[in-house]
């Protein structure tokens, strides 16, 4: 599998201040933050005149922005996260030719950016801008830290669908959630904001979707709700304070409370200039996320706060858990993957289980086809695609929805397998219009 070897942030705009600046210090000054800081410094003048350099011969001849680079041994990936701020993922392929051929296929243009966007993301959840800092020294130890993170997260899962898992309600048990939550932010006019995840499957939020998604992906990405216990890190402030948090209770605060500790968290959400205060309320696997205005938080103020929240958190796990146990207990019969654009949900059948290398890497390049072509938003396509253990039968209807039929027995010809899967889809998906 690829992995990240170099990350740097800089702005091409700058200057170097010397009377008669070198050749080196007109493309270091530019630098803002090199991963890893220990790289020598012929290194990264190299990897920031190759991207600044390719970037002004690409605008010369198109107006898009230079987004990818490809080479033997490397993937580079270029974001525009601010203006004049870039920020640029270098992915290491293994040596092996063969494993080199199915990391390009797996980390594809779309995957590459997706993973530079998350980066973005979820630094300027706790820390904002990186234009808003004034004092450099102190962006690149805040980056330094997170980068830490953030590499070894992506080591350990590496990249997937980024969407919602909805928890299935009846309409009955959604109403409840939601006078529950009113009940809470009728009480405490400082709750801004409330969300509801409950065992990594999305619940309910008051914030528009991309923000949701945002803090769903810290919280309990990929339906891993416990992820946040094992990014524990002891709590610094004059560090990053992504996965900082003292503890992860079984009922209580995660963010909040705790002990005689007050810990609220400043966040902001890209493109808003918004500032909440963080509370998590965990109760049994539902994680009960609290946006609060920006001020300070009293120990008291917070006692009082959890005493709601405790018989709130508990009516609303009460309700949810049968019903998504029931859920959990229906057989699929088909192996599939269901991604929606428009929403962001995400389904995958309970017999889907862990896929190889191959399939991964077909499922990968299928997607990334699908979200790369424009032509294809008015319009139904299909692809029928064999890998070493599965058949893959995948649709991308109206540039909207994505579903992806996985068939084991690799003997099936071709057209069985298209027969199958249509008619899994057309009774399955019965009430979704695909076109098909």
């Amino acid at each position: 599998m690829a992995s990240i070897s170099s990350l740097f942030l800089f702005n091409p705009t700058l200057l170097p201040q010397s009377a008669k600046p070198t050749d080196e210090e007109y493309t270091l000054c530019k630098l803002l933050y090199y991963y890893p800081e220990s790289a020598p410094l012929y290194e990264q003048q190299s990897h920031i005149g190759l991207a600044e350099g390719l970037m002004l011969f690409v605008g010369q001849f198109s107006q898009e922005q230079l987004q990818t680079i490809r080479t033997e041994r490397h993937s580079h990936v270029l974001l525009q996260c601010e203006p004049n701020i870039w920020l640029c993922l270098i992915l290491q392929h293994p040596p092996e030719p063969s494993i080199v051929r199915e990391a390009d296929q797996m980390y594809s243009d779309d995957v590459l950016r997706r993973l530079a966007h998350r980066f973005y993301l979820h630094f300027y959840l706790f820390h904002g801008a990186f234009s808003a800092y004034s004092d450099l020294p102190a962006l690149r130890t805040t980056l330094t830290d997170f980068t830490q993170v953030f590499v070894l997260e992506f080591m350990a899962e590496g990249v997937d669908f980024e969407g919602f898992y909805y928890c299935p309600l009846d309409k009955k048990v959604f109403l409840l959630v939601q006078f529950l939550l009113n009940q809470v932010t009728t009480q405490r006019e400082s709750v801004l904001h409330t969300l509801v995840f409950f065992d990594g499957y999305f619940v309910s939020s008051s914030l528009p979707h991309e923000a949701t998604l945002t803090l769903y992906s810290y919280c309990c990405r990929d339906r891993n709700w416990q992820r946040l216990q094992g990014l524990k890190r002891s709590l610094d402030p004059s560090l990053c304070v992504y996965g900082r948090l003292p503890g992860y209770p079984k009922q209580g605060y995660v963010y909040g409370l705790n002990g005689g500790q007050v810990t609220t968290p400043t966040v902001q959400f890209a493109g808003s200039e918004q500032q909440f205060r963080l509370v998590l309320w965990a109760d049994q696997g539902l994680q009960l996320v609290l946006l609060l205005a920006p001020e300070e938080y009293a120990a008291d103020w917070l006692q009082d706060l959890g005493e709601v929240l405790l018989p709130q958190a508990e009516a609303i796990r009460t309700a949810i858990k049968p019903q998504l146990q029931r859920h959990l207990q229906q057989e699929d019969n088909f192996r599939f993957i269901y991604y929606n654009k428009m929403n962001f949900a995400l389904k995958k059948s309970a017999r889907l289980g862990e896929l190889d290398a191959p399939t991964l890497v077909s499922l990968g390049n299928i997607a990334a086809k699908f979200n790369e072509r424009a032509e294809y938003a008015d319009g139904v396509v299909r692809s029928v695609v064999k890998t070493q253990s599965h058949w893959v039968f995948a649709v991308n209807s109206l540039d909207a929805r994505q579903i992806f039929v996985l068939f084991p027995n690799t003997s099936q010809a071709a057209i069985k397998v298209e027969e199958d899967a249509l008619r899994f889809i057309n009774y399955y998906f019965s009430n979704v219009f695909l076109g098909l």
